[in-house]
């Protein structure tokens, strides 16, 4: 039986231009990002601060304008919606972003927060579904009357998951949703993640800088640097098995006992290569980073290679090339 993704991204690109002076630069946030997501999974977003991830999910589910390329969710093209278009497509999308205090209003109470998108899109039920939906995340109904200072950092961010689950929508987009969150609370909150995925059938794009957080909940992952994709595959494909330069120094940073994280930053070196790209070159953004780049790797982003049906990665510079 085939199986169609739920969501395709295609070639989506969103560069911004900034003015230095006199002269304008362009930001290529995210440059020709392509993958598929399939109903009742997660796909897992990551990179460091700065790569681009929270762009193309942001983009993904139209929360900036002028993107490029193709986004269809359900069959259906998403990009360029009029306004009244865009809202209805909030019913089959919702985002749970990184500080929940600041995603909550501090004026209102958690009942008026989580019956807000209800009200919107003229929900009938709203008292039962609030109801539904509060228990739904673990918490006791008497916290509805509650404000959200009144809580703590895990408590509000199960609220903000309240809030994207009215609506029932078709996807859920998880922006660093755990990372402001001390460790034990966290894993309160990747599990209650799971446990709603399993029992609604939800399906997830899952934005963060830690492989070890996407371990526990990804199916796949796509590894993102300065907006380009770099590598993609299972999640164990990816930090038991990476290929790519730039995913090699992700894992070894994932925490360990007695081991610290540190990530190489890029020397001047990266100030010559970054001119290079800005006049028009399109190589490899990692290149003043990478052991083992070759002198193509500033001129031509490398094209697709496969290690296997499902993981695939983009270097000039391995040599075990393996095409499927």
């Amino acid at each position: 039986m085939t199986v169609h993704p739920i969501l395709e991204v295609s070639d989506v690109k969103k560069y911004f231009v900034m003015k230095n002076g006199l002269k304008k630069d362009v930001i290529k946030a995210v440059d020709r990002i392509s993958f598929s997501l399939e109903a009742g999974k997660t796909l897992g977003i990551v990179g460091e601060s700065g790569s681009g991830k929270s762009t193309l999910g942001r983009a993904i589910v139209q929360l900036l304008h002028d993107i490029e390329g193709e986004v269809l969710l359900n069959g259906k093209s998403i990009i360029g919606l009029k306004r009244k278009e865009l809202q209805k497509l909030r019913e089959d999308i919702q985002v749970v972003f990184q500080d929940p205090y600041a995603s909550l209003d501090p004026k209102q109470k958690i009942k008026k927060i989580i019956a807000e998108p209800l009200k919107i899109h003229k929900k009938p039920d709203r008292e039962k579904s609030i109801h539904e939906i509060i228990e739904l995340v673990g918490l006791p109904v008497e916290f509805l009357e509650r404000y959200p200072h009144e809580l703590s950092g895990g408590q509000r961010q199960r609220i903000g998951i309240a809030r994207a689950l009215a609506l029932s929508p078709s996807l859920i987009l998880f922006d660093e949703a755990v990372s402001a969150l001390d460790v034990s609370v966290q894993a309160q909150i990747i599990n209650l993640i799971k446990k709603l995925q399993n029992q609604l059938k939800l399906t997830y794009l899952f934005i963060t800088h830690d492989l070890s957080v996407l371990r526990q909940v990804a199916d796949e992952v796509i590894v993102i640097y300065r907006g380009k994709l770099v590598e993609k595959g299972k999640v164990e494909e990816i930090i038991d098995q990476p290929v790519h330069p730039y995913t090699k120094l992700l894992v070894s940073a994932i925490p360990e006992i007695g081991k610290p994280i540190v990530l190489d930053e890029a020397g001047e070196e990266e100030k010559v290569i970054n001119q290079m790209f800005e006049e028009g070159e399109d190589g490899c953004p990692f290149y003043s980073r990478c052991e083992i780049r070759k002198s193509i790797c500033l001129k031509k982003f490398p094209e697709i290679s496969k290690l296997s049906e499902t993981h695939d990665y983009y270097c000039h510079g391995i040599s075990n090339k393996k095409e499927i």
